[in-house]
This record gives structure tokens, C-alpha cells and sequence, in this order.
């Protein structure tokens, strides 16, 4: 299952911010219940970044822990990858 999270209710499943910055869809986040992991992808044109900074690839699904924070473009507004106590995706 995937989800496409960004500023724009037309093309993300998710509208995680309204800011400029934040591009109309913005990260897709998969879960592959085969590998038991999580995965991002940037499709954004301000970027999308591992908490720590470092940028993640463009167009380029990346494998990220559970918890990983993810930041979208200006570092303000933050997604943290995982699952809640009833097994759904956050």
C-alpha cells in the first residue's frame, strides 16, 4: 500500500501542510508487507529529508526504519514513518 502526502487534495491521499514549501504532492510513503519495511520517495520540487538533513534521492524509493522522521522541503513539518497500536499505517 502506498500514500502520497503534499499540500494539494487532488493528487495526495494525505494534506499534511498548505505552505508554499510544500509541494502539491510532495512524498510517497510505501509499505511492503513482503519486506515488513517502509519505503519514501521524494516527488517533490523542494525536497524531501531525512531529519538528520541529508536529502533523499529524487523519483527514488529509499528504505527508511519505523520511526524515521522525514521532513518535507523547510524542515517545519515533519512525517514520522510507522504503524500505530492497531496496525494501521501512520
Amino acid at each position: 500500500k502506498q500514500f502520497t502526502f503534499g499540500r494539494s487534495y487532488q493528487v495526495s491521499d494525505y494534506v499534511v501542510d498548505m505552505a508554499d514549501y510544500i509541494s502539491r504532492a510532495h512524498c510517497v510513503i510505501f509499505y511492503s508487507e513482503k519486506n515488513g519495511c517502509f519505503f519514501v520517495k521524494d516527488v517533490s520540487s523542494n525536497g524531501t529529508y531525512f531529519y538528520n538533513g541529508v536529502r533523499l534521492k529524487k523519483d527514488t524509493f529509499i528504505k527508511v526504519d519505523i520511526n524515521s522522521k522525514i521532513s518535507l522541503g523547510a524542515n517545519t513539518t515533519v512525517l514520522k514513518v510507522g504503524v500505530d497500536d492497531e496496525s494501521r499505517l501512520v
